[in-house]
């Protein structure tokens, strides 16, 4: 008796072949999905994109568009999106209240400062072509990238060992801000007192006003200007 196979049946050796590469579909995922596989990639695409922005900030930044414009355009509207996607998984109750909680973390300001300004000097850039408004965007921009390279400093939080350093250096800023607010006092009284004795009745403008600030500012360090004393 001879039988013949439906034409329903898949054959073994399908099966077997389907089934090993839904197998390899489903660990590849699985390994691309993993927490430290994801914070590899971020790290290394964010280590690319600031290497093409100072490439471009240092370079080649020309008020046309061009390959090198397009991509950080992008990719800085992927940080946008992903911002969005952030914000819009945040549990709460109204908008105004997601707004206060996503605030409520410093990184997230920084990323939203470091977009709104590349947004300003790119739009600065690409709509006025002329030297003030080049040299002007490239002012903006510069400030942008450092913030995107303080942006590097969220990835050492996972760290072991820098991570809890970070911490106390960002804890330690504060106290060196109030420890800066007491030195500040005690150089303003010193400048003005010491210009008003060197240079009476001096007329006052904006340049003297900084030359005020500046006698006690390199006094500090070991400078004291003696040849202009003489």
């Amino acid at each position: 008796v001879i039988f013949r196979r439906s034409s329903g049946e898949i054959p073994h050796g399908n099966s077997r072949e389907k089934s090993t590469c839904m197998k390899g579909c489903l660990k590849l995922r699985t390994f691309y999905s993993a927490p430290i596989i994801v914070f590899m990639h971020n790290i290394i695409c964010t280590v690319v994109f600031l290497v093409l922005y100072s490439y471009v900030l240092v370079s080649k930044m020309e008020p046309k568009v061009s390959v090198e414009n397009v991509c950080l355009i992008l990719w800085v509207l992927s940080f946008f999106i992903g911002e969005i996607i952030q914000f819009s998984r945040i549990r709460a109750l109204s908008v105004w209240k997601k707004w206060k909680l996503y605030k409520a973390d410093g990184w997230n300001v920084l990323d939203m400062l470091t977009i709104l300004l590349f947004t300003i000097g790119m739009s600065v850039l690409m709509i006025n072509p002329q030297p003030i408004s080049v040299e002007t965007a490239r002012v903006i921009l510069g400030m942008d990238i450092v913030l995107f390279f303080l942006r590097l400093l969220h990835a050492f939080h996972a760290h072991r060992e820098v991570g809890p350093k970070l911490v106390m250096i960002m804890k330690m800023v504060w106290d060196l801000i109030s420890l800066g607010a007491i030195l500040g006092v005690f150089i303003l009284a010193y400048a003005i007192a010491s210009y008003a004795i060197l240079y009476p009745n001096t007329a006052l403008d904006i340049h003297k006003l900084m030359k005020i600030l500046k006698r006690p500012f390199w006094n500090i360090y070991g400078d004291l200007l003696l040849e202009e004393v003489e």
